[in-house]
Order: C-alpha cells, then sequence, then structure tokens
C-alpha cells in the first residue's frame, strides 16, 4: 500500500524538533507542549486533504497512521476507519485547539512567525513549506486529484503565506 515519500516523513520529523525548541521558547503565558502542536497540524492537515474528497481510502490512511507513528511511535492509536469525519472529531478531542479549516493556518505556523519575528529566522516559511509539502503528498497518495482538491490546495497555500 502507498503512503506518503519517507523523505517527507522524515523532514517533517527532524524539522519538528528544531521547531520544538522554537515553539517552547516563547512566552505566550501558558504551557505548550509543542509535540502536540506540531504532530496534531500534521495529522489535521493529513485528515483535511484526505477527505477532501470525502472518503478515506486505504493509501490516506496510511499516510495519516506513518504521521501518527512517526511522532508518537508506540502511543500511536491504530488508525482504522475510513471516516475523516471521525477521525477530526477524534483528533479535535484529543488537541481542542488544533482545529485546521481552508481559512485558518495551523497553530505551529503562527507560533513560529510570533518566534521569527522576535529571533530574525525564518522557521515559519520553512514550516509553510512542509505543511504544502504534505497537502501536496496527501491529495496525490491516491492518484486522484479532482478539481476542488486542487483549489482547497490553492487556498490553503494562500493561507499558509499570508
Amino acid at each position: 500500500m502507498k503512503s506518503i515519500d519517507f523523505d517527507l516523513l522524515n523532514r517533517m520529523k527532524l524539522s519538528a524538533n528544531e521547531f520544538i525548541t522554537a515553539i517552547e521558547s516563547l512566552d505566550v503565558g501558558v504551557d505548550l507542549n509543542a509535540l502536540d502542536i506540531i504532530a496534531s497540524d500534521y495529522l489535521m492537515v493529513a485528515i483535511f486533504f484526505g477527505n477532501a474528497d470525502t472518503n478515506l481510502v486505504n493509501n490516506e490512511l496510511n499516510v495519516i497512521d506513518d504521521i501518527w507513528r512517526a511522532f508518537y511511535e508506540d502511543r500511536a492509536p491504530q488508525v482504522t476507519t475510513g471516516d475523516g469525519h471521525s477521525l477530526y472529531r477524534r483528533l479535535l478531542k484529543q488537541f481542542p485547539d488544533q482545529r485546521i479549516t481552508v481559512d485558518q493556518a495551523p497553530k505551529t505556523l503562527h507560533l513560529l512567525r510570533e518566534y521569527d519575528k522576535q529571533h530574525q529566522t525564518k522557521l515559519a516559511e520553512k514550516s509553510a513549506s512542509l505543511f504544502v509539502e504534505l497537502a501536496n503528498a496527501v491529495v496525490a497518495v491516491d492518484a486522484n486529484e479532482d478539481m476542488f482538491e486542487k483549489v482547497l490546495k490553492f487556498s490553503f497555500e494562500d493561507i499558509l503565506n499570508a
């Protein structure tokens, strides 16, 4: 069964280490679990784009499962349902502040933009690039990109670069 390129998954995981350090250094008035923020954002993007055509096929489920396992290893739940809405609700229950919609950028990106302002870095740009790559990979994994998915990707890229 097909999933995303392991090079992309490895780059997401390696970059997460850098992002975690940056996010956890921010003084935002609350304790942040940076790993949960980053991993749940990636999972939300995978579910969001995998479910764009209203059903998650096995390859898209594999992507979600691979992301979950890359970040949570033995603590990762088994992804067994093709119901994207159910997965989305399950993830929101676990991470209530991590909603991703067509007009809302991932929390990781917001936090890294704040970090970039304070430290003159480009971590948000790096993060946005990985989110775009992930969205493209999820849409491509079922080898059936339709017009709605193209428009959704375009809108998502627009939000990430705003």
